[in-house]
């Protein structure tokens, strides 16, 4: 088997995979830049393999579930036209449409900035 000789992936996919990984990585500096925990994540077009989405975590901000992947999730819906949240201050999170895909305008009115997300902490939910 491949696999147990190490050679699993070619030497382009190595390579592609550690284009994913430095883009991760860079965005979890830029949250832990902006105080938060150091995580990031991509979402890659398999078809493309072009990296759709860059995301890094920001849970300690106003909004507990702001991890690094809902955030990928959400900002690919933003680039679909819809999404909930608005990411412009965090500079680092961002979506790239798919090569021949435009790239769907955003709903300003509809839109929630992260930042105005509060929550009640879970003491005051009785």
């Amino acid at each position: 088997m491949s696999a147990l000789r190490g050679h699993l992936f070619t030497a382009d996919q190595k390579a592609k995979m550690q284009e994913y990984m430095t883009a991760a990585v860079e965005a979890a500096g830029s949250g832990e830049e902006m105080g938060m925990d150091a995580v990031g994540a991509v979402i890659v077009d398999p078809e493309s393999e072009q990296i759709v989405v860059v995301g890094h975590d920001f849970k300690r901000g106003s909004h507990p579930l702001h991890h690094a992947v809902m955030v990928c999730i959400d900002l690919v819906a933003c680039g679909q036209g819809e999404g909930a949240y608005n990411y412009e201050k965090y500079l680092a999170c961002r979506f790239s449409s798919p090569l021949g895909m435009p790239a769907m305008p955003k709903k300003p009115d509809s839109l929630i900035s992260a930042s105005d997300m509060t929550f009640p902490s879970p003491k005051s939910r009785v």
